[in-house]
């Protein structure tokens, strides 16, 4: 079993062609090879996982998805009030993504429920 976020496999097709593909293959996946010795002596600087966005996988580290989180709070923020159709330029390591404001959102929340997780199972002791 991969270690997921959003196991975009479960999404319906309904849903995909209601929501759009960018935001249903939308997916983190942590890294199998994360330890607690790894995490315990340098956390900030471990690679954490691979971020698949819009047809691409970016490699990133602890600290990489703790400044996502804070620039994808100001994209939040500004496409509130925008219409769905409306698409916003988001900058995940030096790569951009012209985003609506639903595929902004799901974004955010996967970095968050990531940051969350991994701090959850190493307090757990779940990185053997």
């Amino acid at each position: 079993m991969t270690n997921s976020i959003n196991h975009p496999w479960g999404i319906s097709q309904k849903m995909r062609e209601k929501m759009g593909q960018t935001w249903a293959d939308m997916d983190f996946e942590i890294n199998p090879r994360l330890s607690t010795h790894n995490m315990r002596e340098d956390l900030i600087n471990q690679p954490v996982g691979i971020l698949s966005l819009a047809n691409m996988n970016i490699k990133m580290k602890y600290k990489e998805l703790l400044s996502a989180s804070k620039s994808l709070k100001k994209h939040v923020n500004n496409s509130y009030k925008s219409d769905i159709q409306e698409k916003f330029p988001v900058d995940i390591q030096s790569h951009t993504f012209l985003l609506n404001k639903k595929e902004i959102e799901r974004l955010e929340e996967t970095i968050n429920i990531t940051t969350t997780v991994l701090v959850r199972k190493y307090e757990l002791g779940l990185y053997l």
